[in-house]
Formats: C-alpha cells, structure tokens, sequence
C-alpha cells in the first residue's frame, strides 16, 4: 500500500520564502511586495553571534510573512571582535572547490560600538550534464 505523505495542515509547500519571517537583530529582512527573502544574500558567519528559530505561524507578532516561522540572526558587536580578524577558508570536495576570505573589524568607543565586515566567497559549483 503506497504511503500518502500531505504538507502540516494550513501550509502550502509551494514556495516557503514568502512563508518564512528572516530577521537580522529583530530587523525584517523580506521583501515589502512580495514578503520573499533573497537567498543569494550573503552574511558571513564570521559574524554571526547566534541563530534563533521560532517555530510555527508567528504573524501576530511580526506581522505577514511569518507562517511557517521566523528566522532572527543575531550578529556580533564591536566590542566582541575589539580588532581585526582575518579569515581565508578553502574547501574541497569531490570535483569543486571553493574558496572564502573575510575581514572583520570591531571597536567601541565610549558608547559607539562598530563592526565592518567584508566577505569574499567564490564557489564553482556543481556543473550540470
């Protein structure tokens, strides 16, 4: 008898980037037209403090776009970094490659805190035949 597998009641499994709420520091990150995020953007993970998800239709309290749940990446402050930090990853897998270099820099003066980040991420990708 084959198994019938159906989407959580109430949860269309079309596109889930207009379902999902993705913040950055409590600050929306989709789009206002169409509620969608744009998955090509990239953070580096040098500065990402933490990652909370809140699981289940969440619009009540963040408003549309939040059906499925909400994403909220919490990044570093300046005076976590206090400094400049350098990073060169490269990666190999079976027939790619890739290559990833960050600088990041942190301070705080009395009540400002700073932090500049700059990514580079170059990967081939898989080639399709």
């Amino acid at each position: 008898m084959p198994m019938k597998l159906s989407p959580p009641s109430g949860v269309c499994m079309a596109s889930t980037t207009n379902k999902v709420l993705v913040m950055i520091n409590g600050h929306r990150m989709n789009d206002l037209n169409l509620g969608r995020y744009n998955l090509d953007q990239f953070l580096g993970v040098d500065i990402i403090e933490r990652v909370e998800f809140i699981k289940g239709p969440g619009s009540v309290l963040y408003g549309n776009g939040a059906l499925i749940g909400v994403i909220n990446i919490i990044t570093k402050k300046g005076s976590d970094v206090d400094g400049t930090y350098v990073d060169n990853k490269m990666r190999f897998y079976p027939g790619n490659m890739d290559y990833e270099s960050s600088v990041t820099w942190g301070n705080k003066n009395n009540k400002l805190e700073s932090l500049f980040n700059f990514t580079f991420l170059d990967a081939k990708g898989d080639e399709i035949k």
